[in-house]
């Protein structure tokens, strides 16, 4: 294989800042698509733990990439090495760390660990309680990370990264280095950061978002005082109605739009 594929040089670091960007920006999209949105400060804190966390098995990628190298006797093989990695982690990887997040979940249920319990930051968000979660899924992370990079011993495991980009190592190493290191790892992290993301965030969140994703088809939020009546198909949106003498919209009446009051104290839609 040709010299030039390799992960440190120029080109390679141009490749892992785009990768780190995309996959960043990936991650603001997807709050984009939330209802409700969480609070940008709750969104960081979620995001920061998997975001320190890539950072992280990157260069232990690339570290272990490079003494598998070496150890392989190969000089020329960093692409295929972190490739094979970027695959475990992928696979196996996430396999591993769903089961360690759902074991950490029973633990703060059970023993009543309040600071641990995942995207749960208290009210306003704690900087303390959030580093103690960063540092436990971290944790986790480095843990996951041992376990896969073992997989590396196992002749076939070895053989799969090779049989995959033999045929761009012959078409072009850049092309190699390109699919390797950008691509493939691309696809892979966005996959990697929406699934954990959900795993990650709060429970109180995950389970206003599904009742919000029941609620779509509905229309808008009308209260009359603090009674909630009816839901909004996009965003919600809350009128407050103070009494029978205020059952206008914008100037239009709501029996109009089919809203009809039935109490002074209950409106209802008329389908």
């Amino acid at each position: 294989m040709s010299a030039s594929c390799r992960l440190t040089g120029q080109f390679g670091k141009l490749l892992q800042l785009a990768l780190g960007v995309i996959a960043f920006i990936s991650l603001i999209f997807k709050r984009r698509m939330e209802s409700p949105r969480r609070p940008w400060k709750v969104w960081f804190f979620d995001t920061s733990k998997q975001g320190s966390a890539a950072v992280m098995v990157h260069v232990l990628n690339i570290g272990i990439s490079y003494y598998m190298m070496k150890h392989d006797g190969d000089s020329e093989d960093e692409c295929t090495w972190y490739f094979t990695n970027v695959l475990l982690d992928s696979t196996f990887g996430l396999f591993l760390m769903y089961w360690f997040i759902k074991l950490l979940t029973y633990i703060v249920q059970t023993w009543r660990l309040s600071k641990l319990r995942s995207g749960d930051y208290g009210s306003p968000p704690r900087v303390q309680t959030w580093i103690i979660q960063l540092v436990v899924y971290n944790t986790l992370i480095i843990v996951e990370k041992l376990v896969v990079s073992s997989l590396l011993l196992i002749s076939f495991i070895q053989s799969v990264g090779h049989s995959i980009l033999t045929p761009l190592r012959k078409l072009s190493p850049k092309l190699e280095l390109v699919f390797a290191l950008l691509i493939f790892p691309l696809f892979i992290n966005i996959m990697w950061f929406w699934i954990l993301d959900d795993f990650i965030m709060s429970a109180e969140f995950k389970h206003s978002q599904k009742r919000f994703g029941r609620r779509k088809s509905t229309k808008t939020v009308y209260s009359i005082g603090s009674e909630r009546l009816v839901d909004s198909s996009d965003e919600e949106q809350h009128f407050v109605l103070t009494g029978p003498e205020d059952m206008t919209l914008q100037g239009t009446p709501l029996e109009s739009i089919g809203v009809v009051a039935r109490t002074p104290q209950s409106a209802v839609i008329d389908e």
